[in-house]
């Protein structure tokens, strides 16, 4: 794990692109724990199709915290992400 996480940081990306690459593990990694814990409590199997957006939804919050996003809405991030991105 700590091996893909320090290839994922060294990707040679420009400065917006670095803050999305780099919040995209952590939406990973929280929506899972969460997930997981829902999935213990409620006794239920993980909608793998849900996960999958709540990772877009997750990342798509926290990217817009950062400095310099004001002009991308979460709308944006959702939809529009590949378009987005190449707009860098």
């Amino acid at each position: 794990m700590i091996n893909l996480l320090q290839w994922w940081k060294n990707q040679n990306l420009k400065p917006k692109q670095k803050i999305i690459w780099y919040c995209i593990p952590l939406a990973v990694m929280w929506t899972i724990w969460n997930q997981r814990n829902t999935c213990v409590v409620e006794k239920s199997e993980p909608n793998w199709v849900e996960v999958q957006e709540l990772i877009k939804f997750g990342a798509a919050f926290w990217v817009p915290t950062k400095k310099g996003w004001n002009d991308y809405s979460m709308e944006d991030f959702i939809f529009r992400l590949k378009s987005m991105v190449k707009s860098l």
